[in-house]
C-alpha cells in the first residue's frame, strides 16, 4: 500500500464513518528490534502500513493479519486497528512506516 493511496482513501473512509474532516493524520516510524514484538493500543485509530515490508514481520490486529510468510493467510491486511501486535521474527532490526488516522469523536 502506498502513502498516495492511503491519503486518497482516508477521506472517503472517514466520510463513510460519519467523521467527515474531523480527524487527525500523522506518520509513525517504528523500529522493531530483532526477534522482538511490540504491542500498540490503537483503539479508535487506524494504522496503515506503507513501508518496511519484510517476510520477517507479522502484524495482527482486530482488522486482520499481515504476514507474507504464513501458509494459512491468503490476504494481507494493511489497515490495522484495536490491539496491534507487531512481531519481528528476523535477525536484524526492521523499520516500519505507518500512516495513522485518529478520528476526533
Amino acid at each position: 500500500m502506498t502513502s498516495e493511496y492511503v491519503l486518497a482513501y482516508v477521506p472517503r473512509k472517514m466520510k463513510a464513518m460519519g467523521v467527515d474532516d474531523n480527524y487527525q493524520l500523522t506518520f509513525r516510524d517504528l523500529i522493531i528490534k530483532k526477534a522482538t514484538s511490540l504491542e500498540i493500543d490503537a483503539t479508535g485509530q487506524f494504522y496503515y502500513l506503507i513501508a518496511g515490508f519484510s517476510p520477517d514481520i507479522s502484524i495482527t490486529s482486530e482488522s486482520g493479519v499481515y504476514d507474507v510468510s504464513s501458509a494459512i493467510v491468503n490476504e494481507m491486511q494493511h489497515e490495522h486497528t484495536g490491539k496491534i501486535t507487531i512481531q519481528n521474527r528476523g535477525s536484524s532490526n526492521l523499520f516500519l512506516h505507518f500512516i495513522v488516522v485518529i478520528p476526533n469523536n
